[in-house]
């Protein structure tokens, strides 16, 4: 036997945390953790699967799914006849994750991320993704959760869900084929508890650590963490007023395995992704073999034209995958979104998220399957479209009678935000600070950009006010700036 150390004293062995996350993805993110801040050495041999079971009360099943996926990215490796140790050969990123700054030990310092606003209290003004929950059809949707409870309940108890309820999968496809221009069969879906889970998805089944992924410069916070824990390197690409800069990801990392966009309507800022773009886009992707991850959280609430047809529409080779969820239209508690993908990457998707374990309630995913079949989900996009625009504009009109000495107003495309820039850039943190003491949520861009030195300005949620308030919050916001600029 080696003479190096053994993982097999119960002290040393990893505390789980994150209770969020299934149980075999807990024991997973311990061991891969432990490795990674250098508490466990290359050829350490790790506890047999029935001790570590016993250990941890959990079933073997469970300790070997998460040493199968610990084997896989390369962590450990399997000796026969001896048993399973710390690979000789880590990872690529296992050395830059020991040398980044600002880290003691190896232990990586991580801000937790923001809340959106606390459980049981009202969002405070210009709090950003919060849907208007007075007017979701709640009744309704009860009812049609109670019936399916009550009228299937072995269904509820099966663990074999594959990729997604069919009827489900059925619905979706019929609403993108129709609504949103993308072309695809239910075969096609697969249904996630939501977008950060199908970006993690991809991610995990086609890059391998040290691989590089553009993403657009500023983005979704959750998609440099997507990137970040799986050891790929963003690629931060500006944008211009037609959306990612397809040029400057080409002079930077022409051969990235990956450009993760928001091409309907961008996040955060809010620009579109013209036609010439979006070819420009496909073309490198098909040139270079590499993928695109369409993300489309929000484009049903486009308030003025026809709502834009995605790039997946337009992809003749089959390197588009297209990704959205529910929880921004309907209500952020039901944690479920889907991912569309071309048939040539369908089984390792399915393979990596049956390893995964990342499948919503059946319960939940049937009840939605009726709520759309029904006509429901489109009658309520319509009222909330129509009251969201209203607010929207109201928003509008209030920031360029009270606000305009102070900010420039972004793109007018739609979405559930205004974006605003500061004309005085030094102050936005002091501005943030004292409107928190007001009670009001101001959301800096530079929190969603690789700088911060990039645009100075503020995403303002409009979605769960009232036009009053939104007018008095406006005016509030007001005397913050003659206060502070």
């Amino acid at each position: 036997m080696s003479g190096k150390p053994v993982v097999q004293d119960k002290a040393k062995l990893p505390r789980l945390r994150r209770l969020d996350l299934p149980m075999y993805e807990r024991i997973y993110q311990a061991f891969r953790d432990t490795i990674l801040n250098g508490q466990v050495f290359p050829g350490a041999r790790l506890p047999a699967t029935r001790a570590l079971a016993q250990h941890y009360g959990v079933s073997r099943n469970t300790i070997i799914q998460a040493y199968d996926q610990l084997a896989s990215e390369g962590y450990f490796e399997t000796r026969h006849g001896s048993g399973t140790y710390v690979a000789n050969e880590l990872p690529e990123n296992f050395v830059l994750s020991r040398q980044l700054s600002g880290t003691k030990k190896g232990v990586l310092k991580t801000k937790p991320p923001d809340k959106l606003w606390n459980a049981g209290k009202p969002p405070r003004p210009f709090q950003i993704g919060v849907p208007d929950m007075e007017r979701f059809p709640t009744e309704t949707w009860l009812k049609l959760y109670a019936k399916h409870v009550r009228s299937s309940p072995y269904s509820l108890a099966n663990y074999e869900l594959e990729d997604g309820h069919s009827s489900l999968k059925n619905t979706i496809a019929s609403y993108l084929n129709t609504r949103k221009g993308v072309r695809c069969s239910s075969k096609q879906i697969l249904v996630l508890p939501g977008s950060q889970q199908a970006q993690e998805l991809v991610v995990r089944s086609l890059l391998r650590p040290g691989d590089q992924a553009w993403i657009e410069d500023p983005c979704y916070r959750g998609t440099r963490s997507a990137l970040r824990q799986n050891g790929i390197k963003a690629i931060p690409v500006p944008l211009d007023e037609n959306g990612l800069d397809v040029s400057y990801g080409l002079k930077k990392a022409p051969k990235a395995g990956l450009a993760i966009v928001t091409p309907s309507h961008q996040y955060p800022i809010g620009c579109s992704m013209p036609i010439g773009r979006r070819l420009e886009l496909l073309q490198w992707a098909n040139e270079s073999e590499s993928w695109i991850l369409e993300d489309d959280y929000d484009s049903e609430y486009r308030y003025r034209g026809k709502p834009i047809p995605a790039m997946q529409g337009i992809d003749e080779g089959n390197r588009v995958l297209y990704m959205g969820t529910f929880s921004k239209c309907l209500f952020p508690d039901i944690r479920i979104g889907y991912l569309v993908a071309p048939f040539s990457i369908l089984d390792a998707l399915k393979e990596m998220q049956a390893t995964t374990g990342s499948y919503p309630p059946i319960a939940m995913q049937a009840t939605l399957a009726a709520f759309m079949h029904d006509g429901h989900f489109e009658r309520h996009i319509r009222r909330m479209r129509s009251r969201y625009s209203k607010l929207y504009y109201s928003l509008i009109e209030a920031l360029e009678k009270n606000c305009s000495d102070y900010l420039t107003i972004g793109p007018r495309e739609g979405g559930m935000h205004v974006t605003v820039f500061l004309k005085d850039t030094s102050k936005t943190a002091t501005i943030q600070e004292e409107a928190g003491k007001q009670g009001i949520a101001l959301s800096p861009i530079f929190k969603y950009a690789s700088s911060k030195d990039s645009a100075q300005g503020f995403l303002l949620g409009f979605s769960c006010f009232g036009g009053k308030q939104l007018i008095s919050s406006t005016r509030q916001l007001k005397k913050i700036f003659e206060t502070i600029m």
